[in-house]
C-alpha cells in the first residue's frame, strides 16, 4: 500500500475536529489503602501509607435508631488481612441516613486513561458516586469476582482532583479492604494537536489535495494511507476517487521529543455522478413557491409554509389550536415540496374579482371578531372570509381579509408556530404560498464556456437564449450539432447559452425525440477513448477521455462515430444555424459564380470551379451546393 509521508502545520484549527492520543501505557497507582496498623474503633482521616500524599478521608456514620458507624474493625469479613474499616449503615426511622467513607484526591498522580477503582467487601450492598463533575462509576462483571468488586472509572480528560464516595444502601453495615485506584499514565508531552475535516463525498475520477485533509500542530512525520486503495487511494499528494464504495483515510502523526503520536480517520464515500444533470429536475409535480400573485388562479390548491425558530419548515395544519392554527413538519426539497402530510392544510383558491376566498373542504377561512385574534372556519363566503394577497420579491406573503373585521392579517409566528389574524402586525414572520403547479420548472446553470452537457430527469422545454442540440455525425474532426426544440427525459444534449446564466427549463409530458442523435450517456464499463466536454488547449469542444473509468451519467460522443483512429479533438459545427446568404460583398452580380462558405466568407477556387473545393457545404449563385 502506498503511504504519503510529509510535515503539516496547524491551519485553521477552530474550523476542524481535533484528536488526543496519549503516548504512554504503564499503570499508575493513584491510590492505595488496606488499613494496616490502624487499631479497633478508630476513624482514618488520612492513607495508612505515606506515599499517597494529598489524600484525606472522610468517615461518617449512619443515622437514625440503632445505626452502624464507619469505623476499623480488627477483623476480616471482607476477606482481606484484617484490620478492615465496616461502612455503618443506616437506622430505624424516617429521616435515617446512611453511612459513608469518602477519599478526596488532590492529585492523579500522571494517570489519564483507563481508570479502575478495586476493593474487597462482604456484600455488594455499596453506592458509588463523586461530587465532581463527568465522573462515573461501571461495574466490571467480567473482572469482579467472589468478594472482589472492580469498577472502571470514567473522568473527562481536564480533571486534576476527585473525590469517591462509598455509602451503603440498605440497613446493613458494609465491611471493605485492599483498596485500589489506578490508571494509565499520561505523558508530559504537548498534544500532537492533529486536526482532520469532517467525513465527505467524492465522484469518482476525482481527486482532492491531501494536504487539504488535515492540519497538525505537531512537527512529527504524518502518514496518511487508504483501506481500501481500490475505492480511494493516495497518489502524487492526492487522494482520487477509483471507484464506487466506501474507504477509510487514516492520518497518524509520530511523536517526537515534544509532541506525543496522534491519529485520526476521515471516512470517504465515492460515488458515481448523477444520471440527471440538473438540481431541481425533479420527475413527478408538486408544490413549487409562487414568486408573481399573478400566476395564481381560480381553482389552484396551495399551502401556507412558515420556518419556525429552530429552522424547521411548517405547514398550515388541519388542527386548530385555542381557535389558531395549528402547522405539521413539512419537507421542501430543491424548491418542491412533493410528499405533503395527511395533516397539512390544502386550500383551494377561489378568485372573486380581486379577491380570494380560501375554501378548506369543510368551509372557509376567516378573521374572527375585532376583539379576537384568532382564524376560524366558516360555513358560507362573506365579506369576512374574503382576503387580498400580496408578495414581496422574495415571496413572502401578506394576505389582509377584507368586510367588518377588514385589515385583520394572517401572520405567521415562528416561535409559537401558529397561524392567526391580527390587527397589529409588528410580531409578523414571513410565510410563503406554494402553489400545485401542472407545469413545475427547474433551474440550470451555463458555465464561464457558455457551454454544458444535459440529462435531464424530465422532459423539459426551453426558454430563450439556450438552445440545446443533439449530435448527428462526428467526422473531419468536427461534431455536427443540430437545435432541438426541447429536450426528452434520459437523452444527453449539448446545450449553448450566455456564460455564467441561469436559464429555467419547464417541465413538460411531450418533447421532441432526438432522432439521430450521436451521443451517448456514460455506464460504469464506460473507459478510455470516447469525447468529453471540455474547455481545453483547442478551445471549447469534445475531447478524447484517457483518465480510465469515466464513471455512469455522462454525456459522451463514442469512438465508433468518430472518423480517424487518431483523433483527439473534436470542434463544434452548427451545421443549422446558417441555411443561406442574403446579401453578400461583392455582389454575386460583381463575381459569377463566386463561393462562400456558411460563415459568408468567400472562398479562393482555382477556375473558380467547384472540383477544387474540399468537402462540406458552400453558397454559390445564393444557393447551398454540397460537395462531396
Amino acid at each position: 500500500m502506498k503511504i504519503l509521508m510529509f510535515r503539516a502545520y496547524l491551519l485553521c484549527a477552530l474550523m476542524l475536529a481535533s484528536v488526543n492520543v496519549w503516548a504512554g501505557s504503564s499503570n499508575v497507582t493513584i491510590w492505595a489503602e488496606n488499613f494496616t496498623g490502624l487499631a479497633d474503633d478508630a476513624t482514618p482521616t488520612s492513607p495508612t501509607d505515606n506515599t499517597y500524599t494529598g489524600v484525606t478521608y472522610q468517615c461518617v456514620n449512619g443515622t437514625g435508631d440503632s445505626p452502624g458507624s464507619t469505623k476499623i474493625y480488627n477483623e476480616n469479613y471482607a476477606q482481606g488481612t484484617a484490620p478492615e474499616l465496616m461502612i455503618g449503615k443506616k437506622g430505624s426511622g424516617k429521616n435515617a441516613k446512611n453511612g459513608y467513607f469518602k477519599i478526596t484526591l488532590t492529585t492523579l498522580r500522571g494517570a489519564a486513561s483507563d481508570f479502575v477503582l478495586t476493593y474487597n467487601s462482604n456484600n455488594n450492598k455499596l453506592d458509588l458516586s463523586s461530587s465532581t463533575e463527568g465522573v462515573t462509576f461501571t461495574k466490571d462483571e467480567t473482572a469482579s469476582s467472589g468478594q472482589t468488586y472492580v469498577y472502571n472509572v470514567t473522568i473527562p480528560s481536564e480533571t486534576k482532583a476527585i473525590d469517591i464516595k462509598m455509602q451503603t444502601n440498605s440497613t446493613s453495615n458494609v465491611r471493605v479492604d485492599n483498596l485500589s485506584f489506578t490508571g494509565k499514565a499520561g505523558s508530559d508531552k504537548a498534544s500532537a494537536g492533529l486536526f482532520v475535516i469532517d467525513d465527505f463525498d467524492m465522484y469518482r475520477e476525482t481527486e482532492r489535495n491531501v494536504e487539504d485533509l488535515f492540519s497538525v500542530m505537531s512537527d512529527g512525520i504524518a502518514t496518511v494511507e487508504s483501506s481500501n486503495e481500490d475505492i480511494a487511494k493516495i497518489e502524487d499528494g492526492k487522494l482520487k476517487a477509483v471507484a464506487v464504495g466506501t474507504a477509510t483515510i487514516t492520518i497518524s502523526v509520530a511523536a517526537t521529543e515534544d509532541y506525543d503520536a496522534g491519529s485520526d480517520n476521515i471516512v470517504v464515500t465515492v460515488k458515481n455522478r448523477e444520471a440527471i444533470a440538473p438540481e431541481g429536475a425533479n420527475a413527478g409535480l408538486g408544490y413549487f413557491l409562487v414568486k408573481d400573485v399573478h400566476s395564481l388562479a381560480d381553482g389552484d390548491h396551495v399551502l401556507f409554509v412558515g420556518t419556525d425558530d429552530n429552522g424547521v419548515t411548517k405547514a398550515l395544519s388541519t388542527e386548530q389550536k385555542a381557535n389558531n392554527r395549528g402547522v405539521t413538519d413539512i419537507t421542501v426539497s430543491n424548491g418542491m415540496i412533493a410528499d405533503v402530510p395527511d395533516d397539512a392544510q390544502v386550500i383551494a383558491l377561489e378568485k372573486s374579482s380581486n379577491y380570494w376566498y380560501f375554501n378548506v373542504g369543510n368551509g372557509y377561512l376567516y378573521a374572527a371578531s375585532s376583539s379576537s385574534n384568532n382564524m376560524k372556519t366558516q360555513s358560507g363566503k362573506d365579506n369576512n372570509a374574503k382576503a387580498s394577497i400580496n408578495l414581496n420579491n422574495t415571496g413572502a406573503a401578506t394576505i389582509i381579509f377584507q368586510g367588518t373585521n377588514s385589515h385583520k392579517q394572517i401572520m405567521y409566528n415562528a416561535q409559537s408556530c401558529l397561524f392567526s389574524c391580527y390587527l397589529s402586525i409588528s410580531d409578523m414572520d414571513d410565510f410563503y404560498i406554494y402553489r400545485y403547479a401542472n407545469n413545475p420548472t427547474y433551474d440550470i446553470t451555463i458555465g464561464s464556456t457558455g457551454y454544458k452537457t444535459l440529462i435531464s430527469a424530465v422532459s423539459a422545454t426551453l426558454p430563450d437564449g439556450l438552445i440545446a442540440y443533439k449530435a448527428v455525425s462526428a467526422g473531419e474532426g468536427k461534431i455536427q450539432l443540430t437545435a432541438v426544440a426541447s429536450v426528452k427525459a434520459g437523452c444527453p444534449y449539448v446545450l449553448r447559452g450566455t456564460a455564467d446564466t441561469d436559464y429555467t427549463l419547464t417541465i413538460t409530458e411531450t418533447s421532441e425525440e432526438p432522432t439521430g442523435n450521436i451521443l451517448e450517456v456514460s455506464t460504469e464499463q464506460t473507459s478510455n477513448g470516447v469525447f468529453v466536454l471540455a474547455d481545453g488547449t483547442n478551445g471549447v469542444g469534445f475531447y478524447k477521455w484517457m483518465g480510465g473509468s469515466l464513471g455512469a451519467g455522462r454525456a459522451i460522443v463514442p469512438a465508433s462515430v468518430v472518423t480517424g483512429s487518431s483523433r483527439e479533438f473534436l470542434s463544434f459545427d452548427f451545421y443549422e444555424d446558417i441555411t443561406a446568404i442574403e446579401s453578400l460583398s461583392p455582389a454575386l452580380s460583381e463575381c459569377k459564380r463566386a463561393c462562400f462558405d456558411l460563415q459568408g466568407r468567400r472562398v479562393p477556387t482555382v477556375s473558380s470551379h467547384p472540383s477544387t473545393l474540399s468537402k462540406g457545404l458552400y453558397i454559390m449563385n445564393g444557393q447551398k451546393v454540397l460537395i462531396q
